[in-house]
């Protein structure tokens, strides 16, 4: 047994895995299937479901006996939506990406003056990024700025790439056709490499955060050296940051729904 296991209390999680059980394709259950299901004696089963219609979290069918999701739910996740806000359950994630990687991690917006940095997760290592809230960032160049910009309106591309585009290192593209099939390749892979664009000797990876209709709603982005990224898995990277928008994205569009 681990030494966390003793700071658990077993029949609260267990409590959880049986309203883990409902989802959109699963309304009723009975005991017999609740303990199938769970591995559970039907006695056990017996006490939660008891329990948990007590405190309304679910609700006994009077012809079937079988149970469905209580009221109780739809109240607690009113006041969670109540308390909480986009950029609570984008820091949630943020955090953890930074702790798994090492990394700084950003939270940008699109705006029609460049990428806004208006959430950051700094670095635990000596070397930093200087992006901070606030932070503007070039569109056409750089993770924060194209995952941003690969998923703006295709208007809002063509306006930012008729303009002549400024070059902050000698990997910056600045030909207006090359970034277009840039962006076009990003959206497809669902996520942008930028190896030092904006800062020399910096590697940035960006993932879109969508809304449930596929639109964009904020850009996220981790930036370190290229070095310290590489020793520690470019592909590993890139799935946990793409993994992280994903449940931030997740995370959102739950408090959204209404």
């Amino acid at each position: 047994m681990s030494s966390d296991e003793g700071n658990y209390i077993h029949s609260i999680q267990r409590a959880v895995k049986v309203l883990d059980l409902f989802d959109n394709d699963v309304k009723y259950l009975g005991v017999t299937e609740i303990a199938r299901n769970l591995d559970l004696n039907k006695s056990t089963v017996y006490r939660l479901v008891n329990t948990l219609k007590k405190e309304e979290l679910l609700i006994q069918e009077e012809d079937s006996k079988k149970y469905r999701l209580g009221y109780k739910i739809l109240d607690i996740a009113n006041r969670m939506r109540n308390q909480l806000t986009h950029n609570d359950a984008a820091l949630e994630e943020m955090k953890k990406l930074r702790d798994q990687t090492g990394e700084a991690v950003l939270l940008s917006v699109y705006t029609n003056i460049g990428g806004v940095c208006i959430e950051k997760i700094d670095t635990k290592n000596a070397i930093k990024v200087t992006s901070k809230p606030g932070h503007t960032t070039p569109l056409h160049c750089g993770a924060t700025g194209k995952i941003l910009l690969a998923y703006a309106e295709q208007d809002e591309i063509n306006r930012v790439l008729e303009k002549d585009l400024e070059s902050y290192t000698e990997n910056s593209t600045t030909d207006q056709e090359k970034v277009r099939k840039q962006l076009k390749e990003i959206r497809e892979q669902g996520y942008v490499i930028s190896w030092g664009e904006v800062d020399k000797g910096a590697i940035g990876i960006g993932a879109p955060i969508l809304d449930e209709d596929g639109k964009l709603l904020y850009g996220l982005s981790l930036v370190g050296p290229e070095d310290r990224i590489k020793s520690n898995g470019l592909e590993k990277t890139i799935d946990m940051v793409v993994n992280s928008a994903e449940e931030i994205s997740r995370k959102i569009n739950m408090l959204d729904f209404t």
